[in-house]
C-alpha cells in the first residue's frame, strides 16, 4: 500500500505561479532618408540612362546588368523561359525565370508571390535607371534574399501625345524596330 501512494507524495513539480504580461504596443515608423548611395550600409550600384544605353538598351537585361558586380543574367533568348538572374548566387539554381530576388518597376513588385518574376513585359528604352541591391534584403521588401533590382522609367509629359520610333540594326539578321 506504501508503494501505491508514494508516487502520489514524491511529486517534485510545482505548480506554475508565472502571470502572463501584456505589453503596451510598439508602432515601428520608417522615414525615407535622402543619403548618398557612399553613406547607405548596403551594397547599392545604381545605372543611370547613360550607362543603360552604352548597353544596347533594347536588347535585355543581360547587357544593362553586365557591368554590376555580383549579378549574373543568362539571357537564352527564349521568352518561353525569360532571363535568369543570380546575384551573389541566389537564383542560380533556377532552371528559368527568377527566383529569390525582389523585382521593382516604378516602385511596383513584378515578383509574384512563389518567388518567381518575370521580366519579358520590361522594355529597356523606357528605363531611366536601375538600382540593384546586393544581398539579403527581405526585411526591406519581403522576399528578397538574394538581392533588388528595382528599375525606374522616364517620367512622361502626359500634358501632350508623343511619339518615339527606334531601329536597332546588327549582324546577323538580327533587326528590332518599335513605334509608339
Amino acid at each position: 500500500i506504501a508503494l501505491c501512494a508514494a508516487p502520489r507524495t514524491l511529486c517534485g513539480q510545482t505548480p506554475d505561479t508565472t502571470k502572463p504580461v501584456t505589453l503596451a504596443p510598439t508602432t515601428v515608423s520608417v522615414t525615407r532618408a535622402d543619403l548618398p548611395l557612399t553613406q547607405i550600409p548596403l551594397a547599392v550600384q545604381r545605372l543611370d540612362r547613360a550607362r543603360i544605353s552604352r548597353a544596347r538598351p533594347t536588347w535585355g537585361l543581360d547587357e544593362a546588368l553586365a557591368s554590376v558586380p555580383g549579378v549574373f543574367v543568362a539571357n537564352r533568348y527564349n521568352f518561353s523561359q525569360d532571363q535568369r538572374i543570380s546575384i551573389r548566387g541566389f537564383g542560380a539554381r533556377s532552371a528559368f525565370a527568377v527566383r529569390g530576388i525582389k523585382i521593382l518597376v516604378d516602385g511596383i513588385p513584378q515578383t509574384l508571390p512563389d518567388g518567381q518574376g518575370q521580366l519579358t513585359n520590361l522594355e529597356l528604352g523606357e528605363v531611366d535607371h536601375i538600382e540593384v541591391l546586393r544581398g539579403s534584403a527581405s526585411a526591406l521588401y519581403g522576399n528578397a534574399s538574394g538581392g533588388v533590382i528595382s528599375i525606374w522609367t522616364k517620367l512622361h509629359d502626359v500634358a501632350r501625345v508623343n511619339e518615339e520610333a527606334r531601329f536597332v540594326a546588327g549582324r546577323f539578321d538580327q533587326r528590332a524596330g518599335r513605334s509608339w
